[in-house]
């Protein structure tokens, strides 16, 4: 199957060409936009590098293996996904985002409120008035909320609109902001960690973005119990941003890696076959995952890579394609060594 590669703008990010650009002037801020710039990332660029460590990594092969053909086919011919390899972030001023939490919200408060109301009441041998109560105000209610916020969804009723886009192509990031859509270019925006607090009341750390030279912002809606899984986002975010380097290595990316001009380069210098995650094991992939994880969680951030190999710090050898490397590079050795079969009848 044959795909055309993107193009990059002259605007996207090389971090081998830096652009000169002004320090944060701190003198101009107020009191407000100290406080969210109070938690600044420790990361210095791309030292880690271990982008494997999501927990899904299994599933998501496992949904490579099933998914692929029909994905690329929709890709091609269909025209249906758009190739452009941009990163989303969902908004709570995007219609369908806020939709989705009120369904998850009512679905929760229906089963929980309504069904398991009227569980507890048949168990505790309650009046037939009392169930009839719990179906007509909890149950049936959230429910018809549910049904009517998944429908509106799925029939496009209200626009999927206002999320943040993170572009590589043309390394700007979209949003919107004063109800107005804007792009600014990525590399004059600062990474900090926001800090939230769940309904039970255990934290929860987010990626902001903020810009160097304004009050706009955009933040990453997938939240983390731990601020080093925050800046194993930064990492990954800059890798994908920066069309220096090829796209992060994992199974999320595979599909997307024939049409990046510079991943197509780097997979052909270094023989990566296209389907590499598709011929894994989803369970070993999952256990590399959790080894890039831990790997992950004890890096010394505010080091560089080889600061931090001095200090001890231990890759897991599976966050940055480097065991794709030795693979290929074990078969590549392997196929070089085996004695060639003597002709029939020699």
């Amino acid at each position: 199957m044959s795909l055309k590669p993107v193009e990059y703008a002259p605007t996207a990010w090389d971090s081998t060409k830096p652009r000169d650009l002004p320090p944060l002037d701190e003198k101009r801020l107020g009191t407000l936009q100290r406080a969210v710039r109070r938690d600044p990332l420790r990361g210095r660029s791309i030292q880690c590098r271990e982008f494997l460590c999501g927990s899904d990594a299994g599933l998501t092969v496992s949904e490579l293996q099933t998914e692929s053909e029909r994905y690329l086919a929709i890709i091609e011919e269909e025209g249906k996904v758009d190739p452009t390899l941009r990163e989303t972030w969902d908004t709570l001023k995007n219609p369908v985002a806020v939709l989705d939490v009120i369904s998850k919200v009512a679905i929760v408060f229906g089963v929980v409120g309504g069904g398991g109301g009227i569980l507890l009441v048949l168990l505790l041998g309650g009046f037939q008035s009392i169930i009839i109560w719990q179906i007509k105000w909890l149950l049936l209610p959230f429910l018809t909320v549910f049904a009517l916020s998944k429908t509106a969804i799925k029939r496009g009723w209200v626009k999927d609109k206002n999320n943040v886009v993170l572009n590589r192509c043309t390394g700007m990031v979209e949003f919107t902001w004063n109800k107005k859509r804007k792009e600014l270019p990525f590399d004059e925006f600062d990474p900090y960690i926001s800090t939230g607090v769940g309904p039970n009341g255990v934290a929860h750390y987010y990626l902001r973005l903020i810009h160097r030279y304004s009050d706009a912002a955009v933040v990453n809606p997938h939240s983390r119990y731990e601020t080093w899984e925050v800046e194993g986002d930064w990492e990954r975010l800059q890798c994908f941003m920066d069309i220096s380097r090829p796209l992060p290595d994992e199974p999320r990316y595979e599909l997307l890696r024939r049409l990046d001009p510079t991943t197509i380069e780097y997979d052909r210098k270094t023989a990566r076959p296209q389907d590499f995650w598709r011929q894994q094991d989803p369970e070993e992939v999952s256990r590399w995952a959790d080894a890039s994880r831990e790997a992950l969680r004890n890096y010394p951030w505010g080091l560089s890579r080889n600061e931090a190999l001095a200090y001890g710090w231990q890759p897991s050898g599976y966050g940055d394609g480097e065991q794709i490397r030795q693979r290929m590079k074990g078969k590549r050795s392997k196929a070089r060594s085996r004695p060639k079969t003597a002709p029939a009848g020699a």
